[in-house]
C-alpha cells in the first residue's frame, strides 16, 4: 500500500500529523498530481490510498479535482472542512471522512483498504447504501510525534488538543476532551526540530487562546 499525500503550497501540518504516525511502516509520497501519480503506480500493480487535508478555502479551489480522483481511487480526507462538512465531501465520492483524531483512524483505514480488518474505522464517517455510517469515536493520547520525514514537514509541535469550553462559532472543542502531550514527548521533539534545524523555536500558548488567563495559569 503506498500512501498519496495531496500538498498544497504553505504548510501541510494536518498531513504530516496524519501520515507520522504510519510513514515508518507505509511508503508515503507527495503529489501535487494524485491522479496522474496514482494512475502510474496503479499501472504498475501498486495500491493506492489517496490523502487530503483540507481547510474550507482549498476546499473550495480543488472539489473538482477531488471529484475525479475519488471517482477512480479511495480517498480519505481529514482536515478543518472534513470536521466540519463530511457530508457533502461523502456526496462527493470520498470514500473515508476523518472527522475525529486521525492519529487512530488512517492506521484502521490501511488495515480495511488491505483486506486486514472488516470493522469499520474509528473517527470516520462513510457512505454505505446512500446512507452515511459513523465509526466508533475513539480520543488517543498526544504521543504520536508531530512531523512528516516523508513530507519533509515540521509543523508547530502541538501539546494540547481540544477546548474546555464550547464557543457555537469554533470547531476547536468537537475534538473530544482536553489532553496534553506529555513533557517527555514534547522534549523528544524539541530535540529533533533542533537537529533539522526546522527554524526558530518559541512557545505558543495554546490554551491561554481559549481559557481566562487566570485558569491557564492553574493549569500551567
Amino acid at each position: 500500500m503506498i500512501l498519496l499525500a495531496r500538498v498544497f503550497e504553505g504548510p501541510n501540518n494536518g498531513l504530516a500529523y496524519a501520515v507520522a504516525p504510519v510513514e515508518d511502516k507505509y511508503k508515503v509520497i507527495p503529489t501535487r498530481d494524485p491522479l496522474l501519480d496514482a494512475a502510474n503506480l496503479y499501472a504498475k500493480g501498486e495500491k493506492v490510498l489517496i490523502l487530503y487535508s483540507l481547510s474550507t478555502p482549498i476546499f473550495v479551489e480543488i472539489w473538482r479535482e477531488l471529484i475525479a480522483v475519488a471517482g477512480r481511487f479511495p480517498v480519505v480526507v481529514g482536515g478543518p472542512h472534513a470536521a466540519g462538512d463530511p457530508v457533502t465531501l461523502l456526496k462527493l465520492g470520498v470514500k473515508y471522512v476523518v472527522v475525529g483524531d486521525g492519529e487512530v483512524a488512517l492506521p484502521a483505514i490501511i488495515e480495511k483498504e488491505e483486506g486486514l480488518s472488516d470493522e469499520m474505522p474509528p473517527n470516520v464517517l462513510i457512505m454505505e447504501d446512500g446512507k452515511v455510517k459513523a465509526g466508533r469515536r475513539v480520543y488517543t493520547e498526544l504521543v504520536y510525534k508531530t512531523y512528516s520525514e516523508a513530507l519533509g514537514a515540521y509543523p508547530p509541535i502541538e501539546i494540547m488538543r481540544s477546548c474546555g469550553y464550547r464557543c457555537a462559532f469554533c470547531q476547536t472543542w468537537a475534538q473530544g476532551p482536553v489532553r496534553y502531550r506529555p513533557l517527555e514527548k514534547v522534549e523528544e521533539m524539541v530535540k529533533v526540530y533542533v537537529k533539522k534545524a526546522a527554524g526558530k523555536l518559541g512557545s505558543s500558548p495554546r490554551s491561554a487562546s481559549y481559557i481566562s488567563l487566570k485558569t491557564a495559569k492553574r493549569r500551567i
